[in-house]
């Protein structure tokens, strides 16, 4: 009989369920994939685990116990000399009185395996009314939401030690800092983007005090000695119980050092790679470090200023497997020169040595690190420590802290120079060497000097960067590898000032004001490297940056701690733009140019031409195009600079000239910007900046987490720039928003929002200046509105025109409470005396006197009681009071520099820049001030 005529009935086959050997030879476990059940609160059901054992740490400690709240999946871990029952016993303890005082409620279950530890603990389970819940034996999975907690706590700690090179005998302190971190930067699955910390503590973590674990610190050292040094040096290693306090163990010291605010280096590894003479005592480590751990769900973005977050469940279909002492196995990173060293027997055979990494360092170098973290976390950790005072920022038209020029510029950190940047750096060297052969430097190794200086430069350290920097106007983009200096690693002796002027962004409106009116063109030039080619004032040294140790050898002779002396200056020094703005000041006034007083940074010649210098941005106004070049090409001679032509984009301010000479401004691409970077891009537009009936002073409303408290800060900071620049429809919105930068509440970011929704509707706005502009000359309109402002202070608001044009405008909170709205009118119309009083000087400098015809400004004044008081100074009982330095317009009238004018308060331009409008009232204001 063959297979084919061998038959099974259907019959003999229902037999088969029935059959025992055939259960016996083929069963499998099967596994459950319905999931537990999830906590619905806080301390429902807690998971514990043991990890390890693992190779003797400091203290001889092998394991960690770990508890997870099933409902916030918040976590906290204890290092362990040992798994006794009593040992696990004592924690649960003291664990248990706290966390049911924290949470407000009772533990009802523990889930753990069925070790030998934990099943002694049933009786005190049954003493305190918790039941104890034993999983199968061989079963992780049914544990699975403590063994993924130990998978992930591993993969932080792993990733500590490799990045700090620290040894792994100091492997608790990652695995508690890993505990820590994972609890305030992991989201829990299903929680609406919460972070256990926030789920068990009701709040937001506070990230701002994250610092790079394993670097390099100094911290305030109390001594009698008054010569002995004030900081001793150490390495962090643990985070403390308040956000600001730190463990640190001392170079060279035994026990770990409590310190409060020490100073980070985070790109600086610590002094833990090689064994210590001394074992740290296992009693100066705190017995029951509280940390939340969560598995792999990361936030899309970190929570910056997210309060602390509890822990949540994170559930996931994958297989669990269990933890062992060979997860560990991965080789670690050390210093050089460390040796290796047997690890401790574990569970189910010896762990391997560490392979040590093949990296050569030279002698005697500090290894330099930058912290590997996602640009989110980086921008989080980077935030000033220092409290915000609850003051306005003004938002004046000619105030001369701005930001920096708007993006263009991408930089990062560069370890191994590329062939571009090499062949870049090649180019500079090159030139260089050429002007020492045209003759052009005074000094035989000054060239040399200055190549190591490009190359190497700083003893304070300092870090090659990879900038591409776009410039508009020559439609090409450089590659510009750059040398950057820590500048704030500099001493007091290392230089003498660190102030350089810019020109103010009303001096520069004036003048092309003035361009359109007399037809003038206005060229410009951006200096290359413009900090890296001027002398220093005193002696600095730099170190070899990482990367360019071996690149030439007549800037690296040998290697090991080879220091260079610094000729010249170069970026990231403080006084380098103080000494860059004294080097083309010097040469400006060789060529014959001359320094105006009304703004350091505005030049003048004999012929007419105006420069005005704003860092390594130099505008040249001229009528004749010719002597225009002539200074050019003198400019370029002095130093290396790119020529634009007709400027077209200054300080992110586009400049569009038309063909009836014609100037217009905008900020359409900044204002996108803005719209882009705060997701207002798609926003529906509104038709006023902030509303009549927005109540900013809402102590009902919520203040601000900390993510959304930076947020409002960066936003108001963008906006603050948009209204300096070209935007004086929104100045009053602005500045009332700026009151709040110390506690904003919801009230005020909603009210921020608002405003980014009328620059949505209104991006197309610009100030036009042109010949035909009417009325001609310099003529001005000040307002004020009475106890609008915070603290019962009332609001300045003013605006000068020069040929129908704004130049200048402000709106202001006025320092002092007024008694009146007379009062409150007077002291406007004062603060807008002095701006007039500074703009005919500055025309007077320049030479265009006639822009106000040698006759009085006028400015326009819709209070009479103020005119009255300016006019005739009366000493009456209802003045007395007023601060003398208001008085000063009367003096201004009396020497025939200005005249007030009464104007009805319905045709007052500057009524719109002191209370909120609806509008009809700001479709005005748009109008008058010529921005449609």
């Amino acid at each position: 009989m063959d297979l084919d005529e061998l038959k099974i009935s259907k019959r003999d086959k229902l037999l088969e369920d029935d059959c025992e050997i055939c259960v016996k030879s083929k069963q499998v476990k099967n596994q459950s994939h319905v999931p537990v059940p999830r906590a619905k609160r806080p301390l429902q059901r807690v998971y514990m685990d043991f990890w390890g054992p693992y190779a003797e740490g400091i203290g001889d400690e092998r394991y960690y116990l770990s508890l997870i709240d099933d409902c916030t999946r918040h976590s906290w871990v204890f290092i362990k000399k040992n798994r006794l029952s009593s040992s696990v016993q004592n924690t649960l303890e003291i664990w248990l009185r706290q966390v049911e005082r924290e949470a407000g409620k009772m533990l009802l279950v523990i889930r753990a395996d069925n070790a030998k530890e934990f099943l002694a603990l049933e009786s005190w389970g049954l003493l305190r009314g918790i039941q104890l819940e034993f999983i199968e034996a061989y079963t992780p999975p049914q544990n699975g939401v403590a063994e993924r907690f130990n998978r992930y706590i591993l993969e932080i700690t792993r990733a500590l030690l490799f990045d700090s090179g620290i040894s792994r005998k100091y492997w608790k302190y990652a695995v508690v800092t890993a505990n820590y971190l994972r609890n305030r930067t992991t989201i829990v699955k299903g929680s609406d983007n919460k972070t256990p910390f926030e789920l068990w503590h009701g709040h937001k973590p506070d990230l701002a005090h994250l610092r790079v674990w394993g670097c390099r610190v100094l911290y305030h050292h109390k001594s009698d000695d008054k010569l002995e040094s004030r900081a001793m040096e150490g390495t962090f290693l643990m985070y403390g119980k308040s956000h600001k306090q730190y463990f640190v163990l001392p170079r060279g010291g035994s026990e770990l050092k409590l310190v409060t605010n020490p100073e980070f280096r985070e790109r600086e590894n610590g002094y833990l790679s090689e064994p210590l003479a001394n074992q740290v005592d296992v009693q100066s480590v705190p017995t029951s470090a509280i940390l939340p751990i969560e598995a792999p769900q990361m936030p899309a973005e970190t929570p910056a200023g997210a309060g602390p977050p509890v822990n949540e469940p994170i559930h996931t279909d994958e297989p669990m497997t269990d933890m062992t002492p060979e997860t560990l196995n991965t080789p670690l990173n050390r210093e050089d020169g460390e040796k290796e060293r047997d690890s401790s027997s574990s569970t189910g055979g010896t762990m391997d040595k560490p392979v040590k990494p093949s990296r050569v360092q030279p002698e005697g170098e500090a290894e330099q690190r930058a912290p590997k973290r996602p640009d989110e976390v980086r921008e989080v950790l980077r935030t000033d420590d220092n409290p915000l005072e609850a003051e306005e920022v003004p938002v004046d038209a000619g105030q001369e802290s701005m930001p920096d020029r708007p993006p263009g510029r991408r930089s990062e950190r560069v370890r191994q120079p590329s062939e571009r940047m090499m062949e870049s750096r090649q180019t500079e060297l090159t030139y260089g060497r050429k002007r020492k052969a045209e003759g052009e430097d005074g000094s035989d190794d000054r060239p040399a000097q200055r190549m190591r200086a490009h190359l190497a430069r700083l003893a304070v350290a300092a870090e090659l960067l990879q900038t591409d920097r776009e410039y508009e106007v020559a439609e090409r983009v450089c590659a510009a590898p750059r040398l950057v200096a820590r500048g704030n690693e500099q001493s007091d002796d290392d230089f003498d000032e660190t102030f350089a002027p810019v020109f103010r962004l009303d001096s520069l409106r004036i003048l092309v004001a003035i361009a359109a009116q007399l037809g003038l063109e206005a060229h410009m030039l951006d200096a290359m490297n413009a900090f890296a080619g001027s002398d220093l004032d005193k002696p600095n040294c730099m170190e070899i940056p990482e990367g360019l140790q071996d690149f030439d050898p007549e800037a690296t002779s040998a290697k090991g701690s080879l220091v260079l002396e610094l000729k010249k200056s170069l970026y990231g020094l403080r006084q380098s733009a103080n000494l860059w703005h004294r080097k083309i000041s010097d040469f400006l006034k060789k060529i014959g140019f001359k320094l105006i007083t009304a703004d350091p940074s505005v030049f003048m010649n004999g012929r007419g031409l105006i420069i005005a210098v704003y860092v390594d941005d130099i505008v040249i106004f001229g009528k004749d195009a010719k002597e225009i070049d002539v200074v050019k090409q003198r400019l370029k001679e002095f130093h290396p600079m790119t020529d634009s032509g007709l400027v077209k984009k200054l300080l992110g301010i586009r400049f569009t000239w038309g063909k009836d000479r014609s100037i217009q401004l905008d900020q359409e691409s900044y204002a996108r910007q803005i719209l882009d970077e705060f997701g207002m891009a798609d926003c529906k537009p509104a038709s006023t900046p902030i509303g009549p009936s927005v109540k900013l002073e809402a102590p009902d409303s919520s203040l601000l987490g900390r993510a959304e408290h930076k947020l409002f800060r960066r936003l108001i900071g963008r906006l603050i720039f948009l209204v300096i620049a070209t935007r004086p429809d929104i100045a009053f919105a602005v500045n009332q928003l700026s009151q709040y930068l110390a506690e904003p509440r919801k009230v005020h970011l909603a009210a921020a929002k608002h405003v980014l929704r009328y620059v949505k509707g209104t991006i197309y706005y610009r100030l036009t200046f042109s010949a035909k502009g009417r009325p001609k000359g310099l003529y001005a309109y000040a307002d004020s509105a009475y106890a609008n402002s915070a603290k019962n202070r009332s609001t300045t608001g003013f605006v000068f025109f020069i040929n129908g044009t704004p130049i200048t405008w402000t709106s202001r909170k006025q320092s002092v409470t007024a008694q009146s709205s007379t009062e409150a009118e007077y002291m406007a119309v004062s603060e807008a005396a002095k701006q007039a009083i500074w703009t005919r000087h500055f025309l007077y400098a320049i030479g265009k006197g006639s822009i106000y015809r040698d006759a009085p400004t006028t400015i326009y004044e819709d209070n009479q009681g103020a005119i009255k008081i300016a006019d005739n100074p009366i000493n009456h009982p209802k003045t007395k009071h007023i601060a003398v330095r208001y008085h000063a317009i009367r003096d201004h009238i009396g020497n025939g520099e200005i005249r007030l004018e009464h104007l009805p308060t319905d045709k007052m331009i500057a009524d719109g820049l002191t209370k909120a409008t609806n509008h009809v009232s700001q479709g005005r204001l748009v109008r008058d001030l010529g921005l449609a």
